[in-house]
């Protein structure tokens, strides 16, 4: 038996049979061309626990890079929603970002049910947009006024909104349709 193929025994009879504390121990460790042949030797059980097991990891950022892009999907499509729900509102949004752009569509559809608004809103801008994007960073609040509204009215709108202290511009809408764009610091002239 070779080296490698001693080092893949060894870390599978750890999954089949050790406890989940030597299983996190182990988890960092394994590299990615290890994995395949890892999974390849256990049964749909083992596989399943070990990834649960993963996931509970507070490497979690570091074990999922080391994971094949090709056996992610797989690997995710395993775990209980329960288990997702929890690492994606709990992790960094570069895991959660990474996580939902593999997850297949029906499960991250399920998921999103589950979640709060809030959440959803958040992780659906991480599909749409790529890590490296500007619509990646792009705020979705806005502030609107009708177009007959007088300054004093929607400056005074504008102080209730305090949602986001990015907002730097007032659409102005005429029966909802956009027909202008004020700067603030002319509405504050104005």
């Amino acid at each position: 038996m070779s080296p490698q193929s001693k080092k893949i025994h060894f870390i599978n009879k750890i999954i089949t049979s050790g406890s989940e504390k030597q299983i996190l121990n182990i988890a960092p460790k394994i590299k990615a061309d290890h994995y395949s042949e890892i999974l390849d030797a256990l049964d749909s059980q083992e596989i399943k626990r070990f990834v649960e097991v993963l996931f509970k990891s507070d490497k979690l950022d570091q074990i999922i890079t080391e994971i094949p892009d090709v056996i992610l999907p797989d690997i995710l499509d395993i775990l209980s929603n329960e288990t997702l729900t929890h690492v994606l509102t709990t992790s960094s949004e570069a895991l959660a970002s990474l996580i939902l752009r593999k997850l297949p569509k029906d499960k991250r559809e399920l998921i999103f049910d589950q979640l709060p608004m809030e959440y959803v809103k958040q992780f659906e801008r991480f599909i749409l947009y790529p890590t490296d994007s500007c619509g990646y960073i792009m705020s979705t609040d806005f502030f609107s006024a009708d177009q007959d509204e007088l300054a004093e009215n929607v400056i005074k709108k504008l102080r209730g909104f305090a949602k986001s202290d990015r907002i730097s511009y007032i659409f102005v809408l005429q029966e909802s349709r956009l027909v202008g764009i004020v700067p603030l610091r002319v509405l504050f002239l104005a």
